[in-house]
C-alpha cells in the first residue's frame, strides 16, 4: 500500500512502528494521506444496495454512507490521485488522513474515545460511523472481519490530537505500533463480509 507523506509524528516514549508481523492485543498504523472522496446525489446509490450506516466494498477500498445522498470513499490499494468521476464526486485527501486500528482489544479501546456503540453485536455486516473523539469529528468502519479491526479518518489538522489520543488510551491495553504492511496483512487474511441494509 502506497501512502501520500504522513502528518503524524510518533512521539518518541510511544516507541517505533514495527513493520513485521506481531501479537499484540490492539495495533495501531498511520496510512498516511490515502485518497478519500465525498459522493454526493445520484451517484450514491450506484455504489450497491445501501443505506446509512451501511458499508460497501469496493475495488480498491470502502465507501461509507452517511445518507441516501452522501458518502465516504476510502481508497485503500488504489493510485494515490486517481482521477473520480467530475460530477458528484469531491476530493477531500489533502485534509484527512486514515489510521488503522486492529487487534482482539481495539474495540474496547476505541469506545473510550468515540461517543457511539462501535461494535453493535447485533449486526453481522460492516458499520460505518460518523462520530466525535473529544470534538474531534471521526469516520470510523467497523471491519467486522472475524478478528476486529477498524477504520479511522479524521481531518489532517485534528489528525495528531486524535493519534496522541489513541496513544494514550491504549497504554493500558498494551497498544503496538505498525506500518502499512502490518495492516495490509490484516486485510488481506480475512473475508470480506457483505454489506446488507441496516436501516
Amino acid at each position: 500500500m502506497m501512502t501520500r507523506a504522513r502528518a503524524i509524528d510518533i512521539p518518541t516514549w510511544a516507541g517505533k512502528a514495527i513493520v513485521t508481523d506481531i501479537d499484540a492485543n490492539v495495533i495501531l498504523s498511520d496510512l498516511g494521506h490515502r485518497p478519500i472522496a465525498m459522493v454526493h446525489g445520484d451517484d450514491v446509490p450506484a455504489l450497491g444496495p445501501c443505506g446509512p450506516g451501511n458499508v460497501v466494498k469496493m475495488k480498491t477500498g470502502y465507501a461509507g454512507v452517511l445518507s441516501p445522498k452522501e458518502a465516504v470513499i476510502l481508497d485503500l490499494t488504489g493510485p494515490l490521485n486517481p482521477e473520480w468521476p467530475e460530477s458528484n464526486y469531491t476530493d477531500i485527501s489533502d485534509g484527512y488522513v486514515l489510521l488503522g486500528l486492529w487487534g482482539a482489544e481495539s474495540p474496547g479501546m476505541l469506545q473510550r474515545l468515540v461517543s457511539v456503540d462501535v461494535e453493535r453485536p447485533d449486526l453481522d455486516d460492516q458499520l460505518f460511523l460518523a462520530t466525535s473523539s473529544h470534538g474531534i469529528f471521526v469516520y470510523v468502519i467497523n471491519l467486522k472481519l472475524g478478528s476486529p479491526g477498524f477504520l479511522m479518518a479524521c481531518a489532517r489538522s485534528d489528525a495528531q490530537s486524535f493519534f496522541d489520543g489513541l496513544l494514550h488510551i491504549g497504554k493500558p491495553f498494551s497498544l503496538k505500533l505498525a506500518g502499512t504492511e502490518s495492516f495490509d496483512k490484516y486485510l488481506g487474511g480475512r473475508r470480506v463480509s457483505r454489506a446488507k441494509p441496516h436501516i
